[in-house]
């Protein structure tokens, strides 16, 4: 049994994303830090916790530009998930990085705006 800590999730992203942003203005001191947002992978089986929450906790945060998975089914549930929640144009893009064999599956996909990226 594992625990998932939805706001430490959406924590540790923000300070990657912060981590990113000093090391990139500090060798471009002169110009003004430019707004970052980062794409966020979830893993299969989200290291044995899971992956829906990890994600919706991803799905939080402002500074996710995309969510990729590798799961078919988890894609379809966050995005179910997310329009639910729907912020407006920062809702970020979900991304499938494998191909399903099933035509109705990709056509499920495609019909929740899911982009489908063949590796």
């Amino acid at each position: 049994w594992a625990e998932v800590d939805v706001h430490g999730i959406a924590d540790r992203f923000r300070k990657v994303l912060l981590e990113i942003s000093q090391a990139a203005s500090s060798r471009a001191r002169a110009q003004k830090p430019a707004k970052r947002r980062l794409a966020a992978v979830l893993s299969a089986g989200a290291y044995g916790h899971n992956s829906m929450l990890a994600g919706q906790a991803l799905a939080m945060c402002k500074q996710v530009w995309a969510i990729c998975a590798l799961d078919p089914a988890v894609a379809l549930q966050l995005s179910a998930h997310i329009r639910r929640d729907a912020r407006g144009p920062t809702i970020p893009q979900l991304i499938l990085l494998a191909q399903p064999s099933d035509p109705t599956m990709l056509c499920a996909l495609a019909s929740s705006s899911i982009v489908v990226s063949v590796m």
